[in-house]
């Protein structure tokens, strides 16, 4: 199963997920991406206001950026 890297990033600063997590596909990691946005804007909807510039990078193990998550946006952007 490939592994899926989720980095949280902005303009000026990033914190690399050295970990990563199996998952089965490119979707299924997009996917993952946006139910952990929701469930912090949930949790702390002041985010919005403090974070509008950062993201949830998803990177496969190779390096490729498979998405892009703006953490004022669900969707996945690829």
């Amino acid at each position: 199963m490939p592994k899926y890297f989720f980095h949280l990033v902005s303009q000026h600063s990033a914190h690399r997920d050295r970990d990563g997590v199996e998952l089965p596909s490119d979707a299924a990691a997009g996917q993952t991406a946006a139910e952990v946005v929701g469930d912090i804007l949930r949790r702390e909807p002041d985010v919005l206001r403090e974070w509008t510039t950062w993201s949830i990078e998803i990177e496969d193990a190779h390096g490729r950026r498979v998405a892009n998550v703006p953490l004022t946006q669900k969707k996945p952007q690829r």
